[in-house]
């Protein structure tokens, strides 16, 4: 029996996959786009997927260089920006500073999250989720209601490691080099209800760090280039 097919009898029994890298690739905790520069090269991962209203994206990650020095005082953690004519096309988390993240969807920003309420800072690893359905994030454990989105999406795929520009008609490919947070990726997921549909694990390979979405069976290299990898 191959591995795909034991991917497909292991998905309808668990929501959680098991799953066995490609050959020659290696589990890692995380990979990373940079450590000491705000400008890592324009490094992130396209998740080859159309944000909708529908889903619920979870991601685990840590910043490894303090937002508010980046050239906006921000950064996007995921997603598809906003910008021009003053419509927005959201699908973003921003980390906002040393203080805040942002989570923003359609016309505006739906939440924004104190660290200082759940004890955490923005060094921390964040362990991250929000159910657009139910208007609800989770956050490293803490539950929180958000305002309900409205507005029209981007009809563009969404990054990991940055945002699009929406453009004016929401369908820019301009990647908002700006804005790009040096961090460490620990996983990324989408859920349809409560099906697993993309899911993203850090791997490595000839001293190059990589994503491996178990869903479609496919290793994903970083755009613009190579990441790194490490371990806690």
């Amino acid at each position: 029996m191959n591995n795909r097919r034991k991917l497909i009898e292991t998905i309808s029994k668990s929501p959680y996959p098991s799953y066995t890298l490609p050959d020659g690739y290696v589990a890692c905790d995380y990979v990373t786009n940079g450590k000491t520069t705000q400008n890592v090269g324009q490094k992130y991962f396209d998740t080859g997927f159309l944000p909708s209203y529908n889903y619920t994206y979870k991601i685990k990650y840590k910043l490894l260089k303090n937002p508010t020095n980046a050239s906006y005082g921000w950064v996007d953690i995921w997603g598809i920006g906003n910008v021009t004519g003053g419509t927005n096309y959201n699908t973003r988390l921003n980390a906002n500073g040393s203080t805040t993240l942002g989570q923003r969807m359609g016309s505006g920003t739906i939440k924004s999250i104190s660290y200082s309420d759940y004890n955490l800072t923005w060094s921390d690893t964040i362990d991250y989720s929000y159910d657009s359905p139910n208007n609800k994030i989770v956050i490293n454990g803490n539950e929180i209601i958000t305002n309900t989105p409205s507005g029209r999406l981007a009809s563009k795929t969404m990054l990991v490691g940055t945002a699009k520009n929406g453009g004016s008609s929401g369908n820019s490919d301009q990647v908002i080099a700006l804005t790009i947070p040096n961090l460490a990726l620990y996983g990324w997921e989408i859920w349809n209800n409560k099906t697993l549909i993309q899911w993203f694990v850090p791997c490595y390979k000839d001293g190059v760090g990589y994503v491996y979405d178990v869903i479609a069976d496919e290793i994903k290299p970083g755009v613009n280039g190579s990441w790194g990898y490490g371990f806690d």
